[in-house]
């Protein structure tokens, strides 16, 4: 299988595919506006909402804390917001037909994602992904005590796939942790390009999971 993205080819066979969790396998700005209008009870500017999305986990929380004004701190709101946040997490029809596709194939998947594994599989079950990682291959840092980009974050991914890291193509949307960490550590990598998010330089960018399909070109 050689992957022909955005134009870009890519001249070496792709022998698993593995992606990174929010806002490549579920739309989180969708799920955290979800969650704001029902914390606020009246919609959230959408840019806002972008904004807030793209924050780090801690400035998240504070700046939640914040737009509810209510003498809340940030560690409270935290609990609240893992608590809640996962019901707010939907399926996405297109990711799943993307999933089953591949499986279908017979190409092995992986999913490799930053944050603790109560709270990562609430949300990778919300969005009906589960079934398609079997625990080996679905790594969670705070289980495995490393974060992407740490390149060795991919490689142990890799070595659960069994395939070199050469021969997969890791899908993220964070031009930092998923893209640079998979490059780092040799891996084909493509931009899941959400709103508001930063354009990796020099690889190839999708706006859809639907798109993936199309450009996997099976060779004899």
């Amino acid at each position: 299988m050689v992957a022909n993205i955005s134009g870009l080819r890519i001249g070496f066979p792709i022998r698993a595919v593995a992606f990174d969790l929010d806002d490549t396998l579920f739309d989180r700005r969708a799920a955290l506006e979800m969650l704001l209008e029902k914390w606020t009870g009246a919609p959230i500017d959408p840019r806002r909402v972008v904004e807030m999305n793209l924050l780090p986990r801690k400035e998240l929380f504070g700046a939640l804390a914040e737009l509810l004004s209510c003498g809340t701190d940030a560690d409270a709101v935290e609990r609240r917001f893992r608590a809640e946040f996962p019901a707010c997490v939907k399926r996405d029809p297109e990711a799943i037909a993307v999933l089953d596709g591949l499986r279908a194939a017979g190409v092995p998947l992986g999913l490799l994602s930053n944050g603790s594994p109560g709270m990562q599989l609430a949300k990778l079950c919300a969005c009906g992904a589960d079934p398609y990682f079997p625990p080996r291959r679905c790594l969670i840092s705070g289980a495995i005590r490393m974060e992407k980009p740490d390149p060795r974050t991919f490689r142990l991914l890799a070595d659960r796939l069994g395939v070199g890291c050469g021969e997969i193509l890791f899908i993220g949307d964070d031009p930092s942790r998923d893209i640079a960490g998979a490059m780092a550590a040799g891996m084909v990598a493509c931009q899941l390009l959400r709103p508001g998010r930063e354009r990796a330089a020099g690889v190839p960018v999708i706006g859809s999971l639907v798109e993936l399909p199309h450009l996997l070109t099976t060779h004899a």
